[in-house]
Parts: C-alpha cells; sequence; structure tokens
C-alpha cells in the first residue's frame, strides 16, 4: 500500500514532538502546506526562528532522507488526498443539510396534521362569513398573524371589500378611530385588550381569533370569539393552513351568492 507522506506527517508531528523548536516547524509547515514544495529551508528557517541543522535533524528523524525529499514526498501526498478532504467534508455537509431537511419536513407534516385534526370548522364558516358581510375589516394582530392576514387581506380586497394592515402603531390607532357601524376588526391576541384597551372602537365589530385553550381574562371585550381550533394540547399548529381555509369559506360564501346557490 503506497504511503500518504502527508497523513504521516501529521500523525507523526501530532504525537511525537521533542522539543518546542520541532512545535515551531510543524506549525509553519502546516501554515505553508499549500505551497511547500516551492518552501526552501532558509525560508523555513527564518518563520520558525530555527537554525537550518535543527530543522534537518527534525525531518530525518521522521523518516525522510533530506529537506528536499521531505517537501517532494508530502507536498504530493497532499495534492493526492485534497479531493478525498473535500469530497467527505462535502458529503458530511450534504448529509447534514439531509437530515435538517428530514426533520424540518416531519416537523411540518406533524405540524399540518396537528392543525387539521383540531379544525372548528363550524367556526371557521362563521367567521368567513362574519368577514364577507363586513364593510371594511381590519386586522390586529402581532408578527405571527401576518400567515393569516395576507392571505386574508389579499382575498378580501379581491372580493371587493376593503381589508387593511398597519405596521405603525400611529397610523393603526387613527385607523381605528375611523371606524363605523359595519366595520369588522379582527384580532389575534386577546392580551392587546388589557395592554392597550383604546383600541377597541365601540362602533366598530370586535372579532378574536384563538389558536389555543387557554383563557384570557379580557375576552369580555370582544363582540364575538371565535376558537377556530381545539387544541388541548396547545399544541404549535399551522396559521397558514388556518389562513387558507377561512379564505376557501371567504370564497364559498362569496361565488355561493353571486351563482344564487345556498350558502355553505
Amino acid at each position: 500500500m503506497e504511503i500518504n507522506y502527508y497523513n504521516d506527517f501529521i500523525l507523526k508531528t501530532s504525537n511525537d514532538l521533542q522539543s518546542d523548536n520541532e512545535i515551531v516547524i510543524t506549525q509553519k509547515i502546516i501554515k505553508n502546506i499549500n505551497h511547500i514544495f516551492s518552501l526552501s529551508l532558509t525560508e523555513l528557517s527564518t518563520q520558525s526562528y530555527s537554525s537550518p541543522a535543527t530543522i534537518i535533524r527534525f525531518i530525518k528523524r521522521l523518516g525522510f532522507e533530506s529537506y528536499t525529499d521531505f517537501r517532494q514526498k508530502v507536498s504530493s501526498s497532499y495534492i493526492q488526498s485534497i479531493p478525498n478532504e473535500v469530497a467527505n467534508r462535502g458529503k458530511s455537509k450534504r448529509s447534514l443539510n439531509i437530515l435538517k431537511v428530514k426533520k424540518f419536513y416531519e416537523e411540518k407534516v406533524h405540524c399540518l396534521e396537528s392543525t387539521y385534526n383540531h379544525l372548528n370548522i363550524s367556526a371557521l364558516k362563521d367567521l368567513a362569513n362574519q368577514l364577507v358581510q363586513a364593510r371594511s375589516v381590519t386586522l390586529l394582530g402581532d408578527y405571527h398573524s401576518l400567515e393569516i392576514f395576507y392571505l386574508l387581506s389579499i382575498t378580501l380586497n379581491m372580493y371587493n371589500i376593503p381589508c387593511y394592515i398597519f405596521k405603525q402603531k400611529e397610523v393603526l390607532l387613527e385607523h381605528l378611530h375611523t371606524r363605523k357601524e359595519g366595520d369588522l376588526v379582527l384580532h389575534t391576541l386577546s392580551k392587546m385588550a388589557n395592554q392597550h384597551p383604546y383600541i377597541f372602537n365601540k362602533v366598530a365589530k370586535n372579532v378574536l381569533i384563538k389558536v389555543s385553550n387557554k383563557f384570557f381574562d379580557y375576552e369580555h371585550y370582544y363582540d364575538k370569539v371565535y376558537k377556530v381550533v381545539d387544541n388541548e394540547e396547545d399544541e404549535y399548529l399551522s396559521l397558514q393552513l388556518i389562513g387558507n381555509i377561512i379564505v376557501y369559506f371567504i370564497s364559498a360564501e362569496i361565488l355561493g351568492e353571486s351563482n344564487g346557490q345556498t350558502k355553505v
């Protein structure tokens, strides 16, 4: 079996360095390994603060005939080992990425299945009906609510039902003060009722979506509370799936009406 002198050098210097000089010489060789073939004895001597004689003794102790012999054999073996090292690193990264993707996929599938199994279809239908009947809809919640809100906003505006989302608190508050009878404000966080009681426009209809079984003390602020999932274990659920189903029932409501069909 052909000797890989580069691997042999790394193995020997990892276990058998007898002086500080040998440690420094080894460090400099490894640092310059990419161009070790062109690294002269004088250059290595200067970088390692060791005499040429010290370097040659060290090289011979490792089994090489001379510094030139060392440079040629180690350089050649190192070049041959590069594809294997790169390939091994690539395989390792691909294996790690595959595991991450598989885990992510399994978590998403579990999330979708849990959401589907816990859906409260009647509540979702009733909520869709409320949205369709509204003069306008304002969406109010946290960052996570955007998974539902963007879907609803696109759908409602497509069906000529004005739908609003505001990022700036000041603009949102100003907008809420202008809401009138027939307008609907859809909330996803009931705790906001305690933090910001002034967000409630008593003329507009305030509706809360709940995706948890936790009871909030401030639910009495809302005109209607929709528990759209039966989430006893308080699992992480897919808001996007919930949003898609609400969108489906909105479309069914509107298209059913336009075709003279019975409402869903």
